[in-house]
C-alpha cells in the first residue's frame, strides 16, 4: 500500500490508502467502504489530476496517468503506463492492462447475476456477484464510450468514439495491427459471431 516515488497528486483527489485513513493529496477523503478493503496502491511516476476519487482497493501501476475528476470504484486494477483521460467512471472489479488509453467520459456498470423471479421478475432480495469488465493490453478506446458488464476486452484493440460496446471484442493481431471497431457503432454479439464464423471461414480456405 502506498504511493510511488515520483507521483504527482493534484489539488482535490481523495486518495484512501489503508485502514488508518492515511490520506494522500490536500483533501481528506471519506469513505464508508473501507472496512474490509485493502488500501489504494499507486505506483511510480503517476500523475493523478484534480478531483480524482480513488476508493480503497485500487491498484495504478507505474507509469499511469488518470486525468481531473475520473472516479475509480474499489478492486479496480490499472495497469503501466496507460492513461485515462477526464471524466471517466469505472465501476468496481474492472481490470486494465499495460499501455491503454482511455479516452474522455469513458463508463462502465456493474450489476449483480441475479437468478429470474416469478414471471421473469427480479427476487427482492440481491443475490450472487458483481460482474466484471476486463481490458487488455494495447487498448486504445476513443471519448464517450460505453461498456456493460461482464465484458472481455482483447489485447490490441481500437475502439472509436461514441461507441456502445455489449459483447466481447477480440484481440487483434499486434499493437500495429489491432482490432478495430469504428466509431459511433453498437457493438453486438451478433457481430461477434460473425467475426467469428469470418475467422473460421479463413481457416478452411487455407
Amino acid at each position: 500500500m502506498g504511493i510511488g516515488k515520483g507521483t504527482i497528486i493534484n489539488q482535490g483527489a481523495e486518495v484512501v490508502l489503508d485502514g488508518d485513513d492515511n490520506i494522500v493529496g490536500p483533501m481528506k477523503a471519506t469513505c464508508d467502504l473501507i472496512e474490509g478493503y485493502e488500501g489504494a496502491d499507486i505506483g511510480k511516476n503517476c500523475i493523478i489530476g484534480n478531483n480524482v476519487v480513488i476508493r480503497p482497493d485500487v491498484h495504478i501501476d507505474d507509469d499511469s496517468v488518470i486525468a481531473h475528476q475520473t472516479i475509480i470504484e474499489p478492486n479496480t486494477w490499472i495497469g503501466k503506463a496507460t492513461t485515462v483521460q477526464v471524466f471517466s467512471a469505472f465501476a468496481s472489479d474492472t481490470k486494465i492492462g499495460d499501455n491503454c488509453f482511455i479516452g474522455p467520459y469513458f463508463s462502465t456498470t456493474n450489476c449483480f447475476v441475479q437468478p429470474a423471479g416469478p414471471k421473469g421478475r427480479h427476487p427482492n432480495k440481491i443475490q450472487g456477484k458483481l460482474e466484471s469488465l476486463r481490458i487488455g493490453n494495447d487498448v486504445s478506446i476513443g471519448a464517450n464510450v460505453c461498456v456493460i458488464p461482464n465484458i472481455i476486452i482483447g489485447n490490441n484493440v481500437e475502439i472509436g468514439m461514441n461507441t456502445f460496446i455489449k459483447a466481447d471484442v477480440p484481440s487483434g493481431e499486434s499493437p500495429e495491427k489491432p482490432f478495430k471497431i469504428r466509431g459511433g457503432s453498437v457493438w453486438t454479439k451478433k457481430d461477434l459471431f460473425q467475426y467469428n464464423e469470418q475467422q473460421q471461414q479463413m481457416v478452411l480456405d487455407v
